[in-house]
């Protein structure tokens, strides 16, 4: 009967991993829509989900073992999750208005803006979080009531609940948010924790009830009695208090790892919504397996891992394993585009359509990177508890503050990673930085086991040297062709199909301009005899051919001409200017406003000057960077005015700019005889999704008309107004 009970137990913890990693997703989603969809935004909001998960461990972990009845208060902390993720919806209702009334006056503040948001996120999402991060101290201190399971417990439960999460982000990404909707989601995952909280409740009293008064006793001792005996070697304990700056180091090596490849495997992968699911699915899983097999570490011949001195010296090696193992797929992503074009024709080959094809192809792929280094992350979680507690020796105390240190661990190397490490290094020296810290952090760690004073010198000193080295000469021993990734175009594959039309596509296509941003990764490309053209994130997304000029001169023309008196214009997004140049040449304009969310774009642009009226140094123009949509959330200015460069949809956040929101938005902001010109790609849109955006963007303006430009060898264009009916849509 215990055994049932305890099956269900690891089961309701799996659903919980689930329900995290949807409201994850959906915080994410619904407070971008609010503060917006740059990176700095979304960091923002990631950054107080971790950081609540962390508060949580901590503090609930140092109370748990005083609780008689941990499943109990388990099934309270699940049912407080429902109820404050219940709350935030709520919240979100009265969010947007006192957003708009604090952000209005500072929407050209990227530090003011953080500011406000990170007070919202935090208000919003600091009991959930906080609750959520509480029950994996909980449940350890419930089924590791003797220390010496803790290990082989921790290793469960932590792995089970990362699978649990794998589901929940690929229900997120794949079902809940692309048949349903946001509400939807909330629900599942609000009724999930409703469903673990009560089954805990119910079961906390069963199991009690089976207990005898002495087996109750123990419960609420054996922790303690436990961690005497496996403490027994006291030979190893002046490092022990090393092992949570150990794992601290882990998690902010792995954050960093994650946002890193993450980056660059978005070069073939893509900026969807699906993309990022993919790779957070592969991630996920590596460290969910990796927890779930540290038993077969404990099965390995001898007594070394039975003793503290040689679980310490496993964890280190495990740290030293990581970065060794992170340099190598550091050295195979110069493949990267090759090796994703290889498995995309071998799925064509098979017979799976175009869409299965593309993302069986990037899971393929991105496992292929991220799993093995993953593997051993997870690995590395339940080793660290279990030599935590012999230094803590209380269940609940010694799992709160390894979570707390490797979630802490883990924002920073995130937002260390995300903003400083590419803005300055780049990210391959950023991963051969972060593989440095892992090996070092090995070193220094297996040195501490030794009480020779100068092997610890000796450690320390050729870590910084290396980081040093790493820093200071920023060009030497490089493993990628940058060039390459410079020219790569993953929707053009058929440039690079061979060795042969790879090397002519080098030598013959001149870099402009490079830049791993933020937020995306720019390149200015010129081939000889071709247009220029202007990839970010390896998809050209505009050129100077003359089909694409056709369409952004369009954009920027066709509004100004007929507007009878045009002075104040916003353009969203700048790509390669000639949308906002268009724009700027027309007599009548006083000022023009652009919003742009990738900063190194504007460098980009800079090269397109002969084609874009070398509009950057227009003194009419003010640059704000900020995605469009959350610009005009948060200013009370108006336009004649307002259109955007060609932006596709189903680019990561950029789905927002195709919303009755951001349209009535666009309609509230515009002045008395104002209009709005919208760019749609029909070329990427299905019937249906080319009604449901024209029946949209008409239900927010009077008056509707639609211009098809095309493109054709001997018509060198044409444009063509189209009556829209409004009943056939």
């Amino acid at each position: 009967m215990r055994l049932i009970f305890l099956g269900l137990v690891y089961l309701m913890f799996f659903l919980s991993g689930s329900s995290a990693l949807i409201y994850q997703v959906v915080w994410v989603r619904s407070l971008s829509l609010i503060f917006g969809g740059t990176h700095l935004a979304v960091t923002t909001v990631l950054s107080v989900f971790m950081g609540g998960l962390a508060l949580g461990s901590y503090l609930i972990g140092r109370r748990v073992d005083a609780v008689s009845n941990p499943l109990r208060l388990y099934g309270i902390l699940e049912l407080g999750i429902a109820l404050s993720a219940g709350l935030f919806m709520l919240l979100l209702k009265m969010y947007p208005a006192a957003y708009i009334l604090l952000a209005q006056g500072g929407e050209a503040s990227p530090l003011y803006l953080t500011v406000i948001r990170v007070f919202f996120a935090f208000f919003a999402l600091i009991i959930p979080t906080t609750l959520m991060g509480g029950t994996l101290p909980v449940l350890s201190r419930f089924v590791a009531r003797r220390g010496a399971e803790l290990d082989k417990k921790l290793s469960l439960l932590y792995g089970l609940n990362t699978l649990g999460a794998v589901l929940g982000a690929a229900m997120a990404g794949f079902v809940l948010l692309r048949f349903y909707s946001v509400t939807v989601a909330f629900t599942v995952a609000i009724l999930l924790n409703v469903l673990i909280g009560l089954l805990s409740l119910v079961l906390a009293e069963k199991i009690s009830c089976l207990h005898t008064p002495g087996e109750k006793e123990v419960a609420s001792t054996g922790s303690e009695q436990s961690a005497a005996v496996v403490s027994a070697d006291t030979s190893i304990l002046p490092p022990l208090p090393l092992i949570l700056w150990g794992i601290g180091a882990s998690g902010f090596c792995a954050l960093g790892y994650e946002v890193l490849w993450t980056r660059i495997l978005t070069l073939t992968i893509g900026t969807s919504v699906y993309g990022f699911t993919i790779m957070l699915i592969a991630f996920l899983t590596g460290i969910a397996l990796g927890s779930e097999s540290y038993a077969l570490l404990k099965k390995i011949p001898g007594e070394a891992l039975h003793k503290p001195a040689g679980l310490f010296f496993a964890f280190c090696l495990i740290q030293i394993s990581i970065g060794l193992v992170a340099l190598v797929v550091t050295f195979f992503i110069r493949e990267l585009p090759i090796t994703s074009l290889v498995l995309r024709d071998l799925l064509f080959s098979l017979g799976a359509d175009d869409f299965l094809a593309r993302q069986w192809a990037n899971l393929s792929l991105a496992f292929a990177y991220m799993f093995v280094p993953a593997f051993l992350m997870g690995l590395a979680f339940p080793l660290a508890g279990k030599l935590n507690l012999l230094r803590q020796r209380q269940v609940g105390k010694a799992v709160g503050e390894v979570m707390a240190y490797n979630t802490v661990g883990a924002i920073l190397g995130s937002a260390v990673s995300g903003f400083f490490l590419i803005y300055m290094l780049g990210i391959e020296r950023s991963l051969e930085l972060l593989t440095v810290i892992n090996i070092g952090i090995g070193l220094l760690l297996m040195a501490s086991l030794s009480r020779k004073r100068s092997l610890h010198l000796v450690m320390t000193a050729t870590t910084l040297a290396t980081l040093a080295g790493v820093v200071l000469a920023p060009h030497s021993l490089r493993l990628w062709d940058v060039k390459f990734f410079a020219i790569f175009r993953n929707n053009q594959p058929e440039t690079f199909n061979s060795p042969e039309r790879r090397r002519d596509a080098i030598e013959n296509t001149d870099v402009l301009f490079y830049h791993e941003g933020i937020n995306s990764t720019i390149s200015v490309i010129k081939p000889k005899g071709g247009p220029q053209a202007v990839l970010v994130n390896g998809k050209v997304v505009a050129s100077t051919s003359l089909k694409d000029r056709q369409c952004q001169l369009t954009l920027g023309h066709l509004p100004m001409l007929l507007h009878k008196s045009p002075k104040d214009v916003l353009v969203v997004g700048l790509g390669t200017g000639m949308t906002l140049g268009s724009t700027s040449i027309h007599p009548e304009l006083d000022s023009l406003t652009l919003a742009e969310i990738e900063p190194h774009v504007v460098d980009a642009a800079r090269t397109f000057g002969e084609y874009n009226n070398q509009v950057l140094d227009n003194p009419k123009l003010k640059i704000v960077f900020n995605d469009g949509r959350n610009f005009l959330l948060t200013t009370d200015k108006k336009y004649d005015i307002i259109t955007a460069d060609p932006i596709h949809p189903w680019t990561q956040g950029s789905g927002y700019l195709y919303t009755t929101e951001y349209f009535k938005l666009a309609a509230d902001h515009l002045k008395p005889g104002g209009i709005m010109c919208q760019w749609l790609p029909i070329y990427e849109l299905s019937v249906d999704d080319l009604k449901s955006v024209v029946r949209t963007f008409s239900q927010n303006f009077k008056y509707t008309m639609a211009w098809l430009t095309y493109y054709d060898a001997e018509i060198i264009g044409s444009n063509t107004p189209i009556i829209i009916d409004e009943e056939a849509l």
